[in-house]
């Protein structure tokens, strides 16, 4: 959960630097040494889940705010090129539902 925090995170900067400077640079980020220094496995899978819940529901928002023209425009990713806020959009989906079900697969373990 602190993972799919830090990504929402990521992500609202990467849509508002792609929408105030179209073609801004995108760095890559080694999200091992953030779950490392942030000590995800300290955190509060609750509190994470709150803060990715206000997190996802501003950037949805801003999203769902914006023209056809505006979610054509990209930024450069340091490691994957050009990337719209259309890719950027659906990547964050799917991201989410890759992480929800390795969740899903950790508890079932558990009971």
């Amino acid at each position: 959960m602190a993972h799919l925090a830090d990504a929402e995170l990521v992500v609202g900067w990467r849509l508002r630097s792609i929408l105030s400077a179209p073609g801004a640079p995108i760095a890559a980020y080694d999200q091992d040494a953030w779950a490392s220094h942030g000590q995800y496995a300290k955190r509060d899978p609750r509190k994470s889940l709150e803060r990715f819940r206000i997190l996802r529901e501003a950037n949805l928002e801003l999203i769902k705010s914006l023209s056809p023209e505006q979610r054509k425009q990209f930024g450069l990713h340091s490691e994957r090129g050009e990337e719209s806020i259309e890719r950027l959009t659906m990547l964050i989906a799917g991201h989410d539902i890759n992480h929800l079900e390795q969740i899903q697969r950790i508890l079932a373990k558990k009971r």
